[in-house]
């Protein structure tokens, strides 16, 4: 069990680095939100 432990440790520190990239994503996407107006129209009718 004390192999498996450190490996872990690895993943946990790759995580962190990944929600940033996305978060840039979510930054683009709140912008344009504005001008994508008529493209929530559609999300809402594919419900």
């Amino acid at each position: 069990a004390a192999l498996p432990v450190p490996p872990r440790s690895v993943i946990i520190e790759r995580l962190p680095p990944l929600p940033p990239r996305p978060r840039d994503i979510i930054i683009e996407r709140w912008i344009p939100y504005g001008a994508q107006g008529k493209r929530r129209t559609i999300v809402q009718r594919a419900a």
